[in-house]
């Protein structure tokens, strides 16, 4: 742990880091190898830097974010985050090896694996974001791939999923503006619970599903015509 800031405490335990923050738009840089858990609390905005990140943790999700403010990911170089098979008992809402309360906002042309031993690999309580200069996405999940409470956006970047449940999967609406997706699912490719899918570009291919290939609970719609592609 490096740098000092006023208002803001970063504890260490044995590799479980804590920070408590109430300065808007912090940036924090995370690199290196090791064992244990980042855990944010804070009542800003504030950025994530993973550059070089390995990341693992055996009883619970590698990053918990527990800001319900917006995060911005930005992902540099080669990262992974690894979290246990099952979670050590805790009144905080955690589901993923990467969890957030707020909205995530991902950007950066690095590259980010997760293995989720436990649920999901990437998930909110809000919305996530992924801008078109977004980099490798390589998600492994017991569970979901990408769920989202609010929104689900992506503007660009390269996703490969396999997921134990849905792909992507999101209580609101899910727009494809772009990216490459390649998704191996339990049950939906793609699943919206209660409003639209939307493509209005970008190339998804779905090589495994055990229920649908994409499903809404509304429309599915898209700019300029859609077609299948080959798979199960």
């Amino acid at each position: 742990i490096e740098g000092t800031h006023d208002d803001v405490t970063v504890s260490d335990n044995s590799g479980y880091v804590t920070i408590n923050s109430s300065v808007k738009d912090i940036t924090y840089i995370l690199s290196g190898n090791g064992q244990g858990q980042l855990s944010i609390y804070g009542t800003n905005r504030h950025q994530l830097i993973l550059s070089g990140l390995s990341l693992v943790c055996s009883d619970g999700p590698a990053i918990n974010n527990q800001c319900k403010k917006s995060c911005f990911v930005v992902l540099e170089g080669t990262n992974s985050l690894t979290d246990g098979s099952s979670y050590s008992s805790s009144d905080e809402d955690r589901k993923a090896a990467f969890f957030s309360e707020g909205q995530m906002i991902f950007s950066g042309g690095g590259s980010l694996t997760v293995k989720a031993n436990y649920k999901h690999a990437l998930a909110s309580d809000d919305y996530i974001q992924f801008a078109e200069s977004t980099g490798t996405l390589n998600l492994t999940a017991a569970s979901d791939g990408i769920p989202a409470n609010d929104a689900l956006y992506f503007a660009g970047g390269t996703f490969v999923i396999n997921a134990g449940s849905d792909g992507i999967q999101c209580d609101s609406t899910i727009t494809f503006a772009g990216g490459t997706f390649t998704i191996s699912a339990g049950a939906d490719g793609i699943q919206s619970d209660t409003a639209h899918v939307v493509v209005n570009a970008g190339e998804i291919t779905v090589t495994k599903a055990g229920d649908k290939g994409i499903t809404a609970f509304s429309n599915i719609t898209g700019s300029g015509g859609m077609r299948p592609l080959s798979g199960e």
